[in-house]
């Protein structure tokens, strides 16, 4: 199965394509700066596990110029989440200037970081 699927409006922050089982979630925001942004987003992306029960998501990050560290709580949140529902969390697409701090913090050992979305999409290949 492949496609975008309608979500309810108060996914605004994230547009959802399901390809087979993986629950594909783009962000749209450009810069991710304050707490209001920061807090819909999280929620959006929670929702997809709380309220959709998706297990495998790509987060896909193309769209994403600047994020503040705030952002990386809700990531973090999100992982742990799936975690313990026995899912994967992998994210793609980032901008080197997001992605070069996430691998000096080593964040990048908490969840896989792949550069295409091709590529996430594999590594939830059984």
């Amino acid at each position: 199965m492949k496609g975008w699927w309608s979500m309810p409006s108060q996914l605004s922050f994230v547009r959802v394509e399901q390809i087979g089982d993986v629950c594909v979630a783009h962000v749209l925001r450009k810069r991710i700066l304050d707490e209001p942004t920061i807090f819909k987003i999280g929620e959006d992306l929670f929702s997809l596990i709380d309220v959709y029960g998706h297990r495998s998501i790509l987060l896909n990050m193309f769209e994403v110029e600047y994020m503040s560290s705030a952002m990386l709580g809700k990531f973090i949140t999100l992982q742990k989440k799936l975690q313990a529902r026995g899912g994967k969390l992998v994210m793609c697409c980032l901008d080197e200037d997001i992605w070069e701090p996430l691998r000096v913090t080593r964040v990048d050992q908490i969840w896989k970081i792949i550069e295409t979305q091709a590529q996430g999409l594999n590594q939830f290949a059984s």
